[in-house]
């Protein structure tokens, strides 16, 4: 059966571009995930389509409101684990990436906007909250799109090969390694002679030093 992945925001075509291309249309065309943006504003307080209000006690910017996002969350076919995108949250990585890939329920992610959302929402309607970095971007559409395409690669059968989705990230048990193809040199820069012997226990030595290197392991 399809997994969905909702994104409820104010851009829904941002979403509709990135579906056109990488592992989000690879798992919809295997039928193994959908990513369909809901649009917060179909679900607005009047007729001009109002989703955001200033912030009581005064301050920059607007709040996205409690009630068109409650709205919208009720108004999904089926029960979903609710995630807020949100620079204050924890830091996202492997292991949520690898947790969420590793269930079968459906995703919400709430894109905030402007200012953010009402704190409501976070307190009382969402299961968990996450940041992609320390910094600030325009909205949470990017931000949740990184974490889905994240979950997706780790989702058995959307990547032609599996192995590269475990093997790409330094955040696990295996460590990532710099990589070489064709041609042997390049205006003086060659490729490590370990990897051109041929040798598979010097080839592997190699790796293995420098996987090291490239990712320490944690203390």
């Amino acid at each position: 059966m399809t997994r969905n992945f909702y994104l409820l925001t104010v851009h829904p075509h941002l979403v509709a571009a990135y579906n056109r291309c990488g592992v989000l249309k690879a798992a919809a065309d295997k039928d193994i995930a959908a990513v369909k943006a809901i649009n917060l504003r179909d679900f607005a307080v009047d007729r001009r389509g109002s989703v955001d209000d200033s912030p009581y006690g005064g301050g920059e910017g607007a709040v996205l409101r409690v009630e068109p996002i409650v709205q919208a969350m009720r108004s999904l076919p089926e029960e979903v684990e609710v995630i807020l995108t949100s620079p204050r949250a924890q830091p996202w990585d492997y292991r949520a990436a690898q947790h969420y890939a590793d269930e079968q329920q459906a995703l919400l992610f709430i894109c905030g906007r402007f200012s953010g959302v009402d704190q409501r929402v976070a307190d009382n309607f969402v299961d968990a909250s996450y940041s992609i970095g320390n910094f600030v971007v325009a909205g949470g559409e990017l931000p949740a799109l990184l974490m889905v395409d994240a979950i997706l690669r780790l989702m058995p059968g959307v990547l032609g090969n599996q192995g590269s989705a475990y093997n790409d990230a330094c955040d696990n048990e295996q460590r990532h390694v710099p990589l070489y193809t064709r041609p042997r040199v390049f205006e003086g820069l060659p490729v490590p002679a370990a990897l051109l012997s041929g040798n598979h226990q010097q080839v592997e030595a190699w790796r293995a030093a420098q996987s090291e290197e490239q990712c320490p392991p944690r203390r």
